[in-house]
């Protein structure tokens, strides 16, 4: 009884070790993995012209792998994914995929029906970056090789990623982000901008500002100012130096080290403002100047010179998407929404118009916490 009792657990355990596995495994010989890809209005009678930036299996691990660009149009963005058997025997497989960039015309058409697919789809990750082409196409900006890596659409999102780190003038949003974004209440859409530049007289794809939606549907661009001002606002700044002007030819250079934001809606009366308060801590790098600026007094001086142009360019962005735009994309409108619900029912049927002529009141703190353990006597 004993050995029988044996025999049967050895038998259950090598059925297990045959039919162990996953039960959607594919080869990864038979898949053309998918890096990237752009979507761009179709062509010819289709909806969409897809350009997937693909990378060979074979190559996955190499440190010299490349990718190459297959072309596909269909009525719908699986449509043309499926189209792509036709020019391979391979089928796409979008698991590893971290960048997607749209283009401007179909941008302004309408965000939702790409954004539907790619978040249905099972391989697709969530995490996925999104970015606006303002050139012609999204195609063009996919096409340009990166400088240092050969997958064209892994070297942007490298940038994206580097950017949100080193510069923050560039919002890095996620897939799951855009869909939060859309669905909810008193905020609108702001995604990273690309676009092709040049670097030695080479064309190369790069970041460039930040493209500005109503709802689901593009409505304009914000330079590289105007997107770090966003930042600040919205609280997203990691990074990134502030250029403080010391009078003619005299600047200084501040890295920051923290930046925080509070967002307060203010109710006076039927009137409604909008309070946002800054705090940046920095370090100083970096003097083009004569003068002595090691004395605690002159590093005062310092910062409340950044303060004072800090203000002024943020309170001119905030006015710049009002004017330009009416877009809140700094979520004033959701802060009321959640800290006076009450108050947001009131506004809400109008808040597009009433976020135009929005009064916001600015103020900035910098605080220096590091001006260099040695006082530069160079100039």
């Amino acid at each position: 009884m004993k050995n029988k009792k044996i025999f049967l657990i050895v038998l259950l355990c090598a059925q297990l070790m045959l039919f162990s596995g996953c039960w959607n495994y594919r080869e990864v010989e038979s898949l053309s993995i998918v890096s990237g890809f752009a979507v761009d209005s179709g062509s010819n009678g289709s909806n969409y012209h897809v350009t997937f930036d693909v990378l060979d299996a074979k190559q996955e691990k190499s440190n010299s792998a490349k990718s190459q660009l297959i072309e596909a149009d269909g009525d719908t963005i699986f449509d043309a994914a499926r189209n792509v058997v036709k020019k391979t025997d391979k089928r796409l497989y979008f698991g590893d995929s971290t960048l997607v960039v749209i283009g401007k015309q179909l941008a302004e058409k309408d965000l939702a029906p790409i954004l539907d697919w790619m978040l249905r789809d099972h391989e697709l990750r969530k995490d996925i970056a999104i970015a606006i082409s303002k050139e012609n196409t999204a195609q063009e900006i996919i096409q340009q090789k990166g400088l240092q890596n050969q997958i064209n659409s892994s070297s942007l999102y490298e940038a994206l990623m580097e950017n949100g780190r080193a510069l923050s003038k560039i919002p890095y949003v996620e897939l799951y982000q855009v869909n939060n974004t859309l669905n909810e209440p008193g905020i609108s859409l702001a995604l990273p901008a690309v676009s092709v530049l040049t670097n030695m007289n080479e064309p190369v794809a790069g970041l460039d500002g930040m493209a500005v939606f109503q709802k689901d549907k593009l409505v304009g661009f914000l330079d590289d100012t105007e997107s770090r001002n966003f930042m600040f606002v919205t609280g997203k700044i990691k990074g990134g130096l502030v250029l403080v002007k010391q009078g003619k030819d005299q600047i200084a250079t501040l890295e920051i080290q923290e930046s925080k934001a509070e967002i307060k809606p203010v109710f006076e009366g039927a009137n409604t403002k909008m309070r946002v308060n800054l705090k940046i801590q920095c370090s100083l790098y970096e003097m083009h100047t004569q003068k002595d600026y090691g004395s605690e007094d002159a590093l005062k001086k310092i910062e409340k010179s950044a303060e004072s142009q800090i203000q002024a360019s943020v309170k001119k962005s905030i006015e710049t998407v009002q004017s330009a735009y009416g877009s809140d994309i700094f979520g004033f409108g959701s802060k009321i929404y959640k800290n006076n619900p009450k108050d947001w029912e009131t506004v809400q049927s109008n808040w597009e118009e009433q976020f135009k002529t929005l009064p916001a009141d600015v103020t900035v703190s910098v605080s220096i916490q590091n001006a260099g353990i040695l006082q530069s006597k160079v100039m």
